[in-house]
């Protein structure tokens, strides 16, 4: 949920500019009044109404995400499909239905990559920056992901043993996340990233704190929630 508090001399015509400015459905905001304005006699004294407005993001991410994504896949083609949407904190996870999911994500993952690339390009917004569309198809970027993780915990394990760095092929940027996002709970490993373009490998690399001698490793799939 956003919350918003506004100011006018008329609620109505507020809550109208504040919709159309922000382009929010009526049905995905409430508001109340929380301080009563008044008109003033002959225009002395005017006082606005202070206004409280919440808005469900979410949801409005939810309903926009499904529907951008149903009319591009219909513009090229793909009409038995079948989208469903999951929320955790603020990412949306987008998973694509298809018979035709080879096709969908393509070689290497490249066109699964293009229209995830597009996705974010069209819907961002400065309201709802702070959410995270991640697109999959047949729950390949799912499983992909949680192999990616596994891989992610031996190299992890190998850094701490060695006191050497680890290097991954090139990935794109939405699996480069996945690693780094992981990598913030081992203070003694981080992850960089180098190179032009939007693929780019991942280095590990043991910071000043690694202890050579600690066995303590605690890197087993069974010890971090994938």
């Amino acid at each position: 949920m956003k919350y918003y508090e506004l100011e006018g001399l008329d609620i109505s015509a507020t809550l109208n500019d504040f919709l159309l400015t922000k382009c929010i459905p009526r049905d995905l905001f409430e508001h109340e009044v929380i301080e009563q304005g008044s008109k003033g006699f002959l225009g002395i004294g005017k006082k606005p109404s202070k206004i409280r407005v919440k808005f469900d993001d979410i949801e409005y991410m939810k309903r926009k995400s499904r529907l951008l994504i149903s009319d591009i896949l219909s513009m090229a083609g793909f009409t038995e499909i079948k989208i469903e949407i999951s929320h955790e904190i603020n990412i949306l996870s987008v998973n694509i239905i298809s018979d035709d999911h080879k096709v969908l994500i393509g070689r290497q993952a490249k066109t699964l990559d293009a229209i995830q690339f597009l996705i974010d390009k069209i819907m961002r917004d400065e309201e709802t920056k702070n959410i995270r569309i991640v697109l999959d198809v047949n729950n390949y970027r799912t499983q992909l992901t949680k192999r990616l993780k596994e891989k992610t915990l031996q190299k992890i394990k190998h850094v701490r043993q060695t006191g050497k760095r680890e290097k991954f092929e090139p990935l794109v940027p939405i699996l480069r996340q996945e690693i780094h996002s992981l990598l913030k709970k081992f203070p003694d490993v981080r992850s960089e990233s180098y190179g032009k373009g939007l693929i780019k490998p991942i280095y590990l690399i043991p910071t000043k704190k690694i202890n050579m001698g600690n066995n303590n490793l605690s890197t087993s799939p069974s010890s971090i929630k994938l």
